[in-house]
């Protein structure tokens, strides 16, 4: 659980961003305040922090991490856990459109899997 990393150091993405207030209300909401040691704005530069033991982070699971630097990629567990939504958006009278219509079926089919 998240709690278990609550004396870590953390590596957080800049105050003011989205990522940050998405870490910082999941830690808030299992009772702590993660002690950012760093910053990061890239996902791929926090795992490089993460691999050289400067910290831990909380990273999208979408986010395309190299599998050479030796990470554990942790799923969170129990609520409240960040989630993420998923829209399309179409040019009004395109959605009937086979392309854009095939493309939006393959997102909705696929989107439970990338989200979960």
């Amino acid at each position: 659980p998240l709690a278990e990393v609550s004396q870590e150091p953390w590596i957080l993405p800049p105050p003011g961003t989205t990522c940050h207030a998405h870490t910082t209300t999941a830690c808030s909401a299992v009772g702590f305040t993660p002690q950012g040691r760093h910053q990061a704005l890239a996902w791929s530069s926090m795992a490089v922090l993460v691999a050289g033991g400067l910290g831990v982070a909380l990273v999208p699971r979408l986010a395309d991490l190299s599998p050479d630097l030796g990470v554990t990629r942790l799923c969170l567990e129990g609520a409240p856990c960040p989630a993420r939504k998923l829209l399309t958006f179409t040019r009004a009278g395109s959605r009937g459109r086979p392309a854009i219509s095939a493309a939006v079926a393959e997102l909705e089919r696929i989107a439970p899997d990338l989200v979960g």
